[in-house]
């Protein structure tokens, strides 16, 4: 289970970077509105850890 949690964070941490490095190449240039959204589900992906740390 404590392995499986590791995994968990690794994933997400991952994701965050992932979406972040991406809207920030990609999106930021036009569509502003589109690279909010994807910092929102960053931070989604972030807040989601809680339950499993806890």
């Amino acid at each position: 289970m404590e392995a499986l949690k590791w995994i968990v964070t690794a994933w997400n941490v991952f994701m965050v970077i992932f979406i972040l490095w991406f809207s920030r190449g990609l999106i930021w240039k036009r569509n502003k509105a589109a690279t909010v959204g994807f910092g929102v589900m960053a931070i989604m992906y972030i807040l989601a850890l809680a339950p499993i740390w806890r």
